[in-house]
C-alpha cells in the first residue's frame, strides 16, 4: 500500500471525529510550540477553573468552531493542571487534525501518553501522526499499544496493519486487517486493504472474493470504490477471467472519467483495457486503445510496449518496431521492450539487430528466460556454438520447464564435444517435450553413437525416420551405428537410402568400404567410382580404388588410382599401397 493513500486514509478517519471549522492556522499564535514544556501563558480569566471545567470549556468552544479560544483554553489547562493529559491529548488532536501541523502536534500527544500511558485513544492519535509523518515504525508502536489497551477498537486494527505494511511486514498487516474484520466484518476500507494485499501476494482467489465484498459494502457512486473495482479487475486478469476483468477496467474507465478523478486511475484502467483485448485476439482494436493509454501517460513505456507486442502480433513489424523504440527511449532499461523489439527484428532477418536487442533484454532483466533463449537461438544459427551453450544454459536455469531451450542446450553440448552433458540434456528435454521431431531425435541418436551407445542410437534414428523419412542425414547416421554394430548389410541399405536422396562422395565412400568387407570387390569398386564422379580429389578415397582395384587382380589400374591418390597429396597409406603394387607388377 503506498504512503500517498495511506495518508489520505488517516486524514479522512480523523476528519470523521470532528467539526468543521472555518478558521486557519495562520490565525493561531505560536504559543503552542511550547505547549510540551509546560512554558505557557495562562488567561487570568482562566485561573479559577478546574482542570475538567477548562477541558469542557475548550471543547465547546471548538464545537462552536472557535478555534482560537479552543487552543488558548486547552494551553491555560496545562500552564495550570501539567499532570492532566487531557488538555495535552485534545490541543495534540487539534494541532493534527485541524492545523495539519503534525509535527507540533506529536510531542503534545506524547506527553499525554506518558502522563497516562493507559489511553488508547491517545495512544491511536499519537500513532496517526506518525503516519501522516511516514515514521511507520513508531506508527506501528503507538497503534500496537492502543490496541492492547483496547483489543475492540477496530480503526487502530486496522491502521497496525497498514502500518505493519510499510513495514514490510505482510504477515503482521493480515493478521491486523482480520482482527479490525472481526469487529467489523463488513469494513469496506479493511477490506479493501486485505484484498489488495492478498492481490500484492499472488492470493488471487482469496483477494477476489474480499474485494468482492468490499465492492458489495461500498456505494456503487462512490469514487473511492474505483479502488476496488480497479484490483477486481487485477486479480480477474491474473485468473484469466478475461471477461470480468475487462469489465471492471471499463467500471474504472468510466468512473474516473465521470468524477475528474486522479489521470492515472484512468490510464491503467486504459492501458489494462488495451491489454485484455490484445489477449483476447483482438489486437486491432487493442492497438487503438493502447495508443490513447501511451498518448495520455506521463510514463508511456509500459503501454507503448503493449502496443508494439500487439502490433507484433499482427505482423506488422515496421510499427512494431517503432512503438518498442518508443518504449525504449521513454524506458532506456525496459528488458521487456528490447525483448520484443529482439523477437520483431528477428522475424524480419536482421540477426545482428535481433542479437544487439536480446544483449540488452538480457543485461536490463537478467531473469527473462525467454530472452536469453532467444539470444542463445541467434548464437546457434550464427554457429556460434560456444557462446550459444551459456545462453541456453542460463535459460534452462530460469525455466527448467522448457523443452525446447533443453533441446538446443543439448544441441550445442555435442557440437562443443560434451557428449555426456548432451545426452543428460536431451533426456531433460523429451521428459518436457511430449512429440519430439525428427530433428531432436537423430541429434540425440548422433550424440549416443558418439558415446558407444549403439542400440539406443539406432533407436533414436529409427525413431527419427518414422517420423520422417526424407532426410539423407536420418539414413545415413543410421548407416554409421549399423556399421559399428556391424550389422553391414543393413549399414549399406540404410547408406544407399541416404545416396540415393542426396549423392554424396562420402556416402558412396562408406558403401564401398561395407562392400570390401564382405570382399565383393566389384560392388565396391562402383561405389568408389560413384565418389570420385562427385569430387576426384579425394586421395582416401583414390587409395580405397587401388585397393579394390588390386583384389581384382587389375595391378596396373591399381597403379594408376594410387598414383591419383598421391597427385592429391602425399596420403601415407597410398605411398604405402604403391609399393605392395610395385612389388606385385615385378614379380
Amino acid at each position: 500500500m503506498n504512503v500517498t493513500r495511506l495518508s489520505a486514509f488517516l486524514m479522512l478517519i480523523l476528519a470523521v471525529c470532528c467539526v468543521p471549522i472555518i478558521t486557519t492556522a495562520d490565525s493561531i499564535d505560536n504559543e503552542y510550540e511550547d505547549e510540551a514544556t509546560g512554558d505557557v501563558s495562562i488567561d487570568s480569566e482562566l485561573v479559577e477553573m478546574s482542570a475538567e471545567e477548562l477541558n469542557n470549556l475548550a471543547g465547546t468552544a471548538l464545537k462552536n468552531g472557535d478555534i482560537l479560544a479552543a487552543v488558548n483554553t486547552y494551553q491555560t489547562a496545562m500552564g495550570m493542571y501539567p499532570d492532566d493529559p487531557v488538555a495535552y491529548y485534545n490541543l495534540g488532536f487539534i494541532l493534527v487534525d485541524y492545523l495539519l501541523d503534525t509535527q507540533a502536534g506529536i510531542p503534545l500527544l506524547q506527553k499525554a501518553v506518558e502522563l497516562d500511558p493507559d489511553n488508547g485513544d491517545s495512544w491511536f492519535y499519537l500513532g496517526t501522526a506518525f503516519a501522516i509523518i511516514e515514521d511507520h515504525q513508531s506508527a506501528y508502536d503507538a497503534f500496537q499499544k492502543a490496541v492492547d489497551i483496547n483489543s475492540k477498537n477496530d480503526a487502530a486494527w486496522y491502521f497496525l496493519g497498514m502500518a505493519a505494511e510499510s513495514l514490510g511486514n505482510v504477515d503482521e498487516a493480515l493478521k491486523a486487517f482480520n482482527e479490525a474484520l472481526t469487529i467489523n466484518p463488513n469494513n469496506p476500507r479493511v477490506l479493501e486493504s486485505k484484498g489488495v494485499l492478498l492481490s500484492v501476494r499472488g492470493e488471487h482467489e482469496e483477494a477476489l472474493e474480499v474485494l468482492k465484498r468490499a465492492e458489495s459494502n461500498r456505494d456503487p457512486v462512490d469514487p473511492e470504490s474505483l479502488i476496488v473495482l480497479f484490483h477486481i479487475g487485477i486479480n480477474n486478469l491474473a485468473l484469466e477471467n478475461t471477461d470480468l476483468a475487462l469489465e471492471a477496467f471499463q467500471k474504472v474507465s468510466k468512473m474516473t472519467a465521470q468524477n475528474n478523478l486522479e489521470e492515472g486511475f484512468i490510464t491503467t484502467a486504459i492501458y489494462n483495457i488495451g491489454v485484455l483485448q490484445s489477449a483476447a485476439g483482438d489486437t486491432s482494436t487493442a492497438i487503438s486503445t493502447l495508443q490513447q493509454a501511451a498518448e495520455r501517460s506521463d510514463d508511456p513505456a509500459t503501454s507503448l510496449l503493449y502496443l508494439g507486442r500487439a502490433y507484433l502480433d499482427e505482423e506488422n513489424y515496421s510499427e512494431a518496431i517503432r512503438a518498442l523504440n518508443r518504449a525504449i527511449a521513454a524506458d532506456p532499461e525496459n528488458g521487456a521492450a528490447y525483448f520484443y523489439l529482439g523477437n520483431a527484428l528477428g522475424d524480419i532477418g536482421d540477426n545482428q539487430g535481433a542479437f544487439d536487442a536480446f544483449i540488452n533484454a538480457v543485461t536490463y532483466d537478467p531473469d527473462n528466460s525467454m530472452a536469453w533463449e532467444n539470444l542463445g537461438m541467434i548464437l546457434f544459427m550464427q554457429e556460434n556454438y560456444i557462446d550459444a551453450a551459456p545462453a541456453f544454459a542460463d535459460a534452462v536455469r530460469l525455466n527448467q520447464r522448457n523443452g525446447n531451450a533443453w533441446s538446443y542446450f543439448a544441441r550445442t553440448l555435442w557440437y562443443n564435444g560434451d557428449e555426456e552433458g548432451a545426452v543428460e540434456a536431451f533426456n531433460r528435454a523429451f521428459k518436457l517435450i511430449e512429440e519430439p521431431d525428427a530433428i531432436l531425435l537423430n541429434d540425440y541418436g548422433a550424440a549416443l553413437n558418439d558415446l558407444g551407445r549403439y542400440t539406443e542410437a539406432l533407436d533414436a534414428f529409427d525413431r527419427a525416420l518414422a517420423l520422417d523419412d526424407s532426410v539423407p542425414d536420418f539414413w545415413f547416421n543410421k548407416g554409421n551405428v549399423l556399421n559399428n554394430l556391424a550389422d553391414f548389410e543393413r549399414a549399406i541399405t540404410a547408406y544407399q537410402k541416404a545416396v540415393s536422396m542426396d549423392p554424396s562422395p562420402l556416402g558412396y565412400n562408406n558403401i564401398g568400404l561395407l562392400y570390401m568387407r564382405s570382399q565383393d570387390y566389384e560392388n565396391a569398386l562402383k561405389a568408389f567410382e560413384s565418389a570420385l564422379n562427385l569430387n576426384d580429389f579425394l586421395s582416401d578415397v583414390w587409395t580405397n580404388k587401388a585397393q579394390a582395384l588390386y583384389q581384382l587382380e587389375r595391378y596396373e589400374e591399381a597403379l594408376q588410382a594410387v598414383e591419383s591418390a598421391l597427385a592429391v597429396e602425399a596420403f601415407p597409406p597410398a605411398v604405402e599401397f604403391k609399393g605392395i603394387i610395385e612389388e606385385q607388377l615385378a614379380s
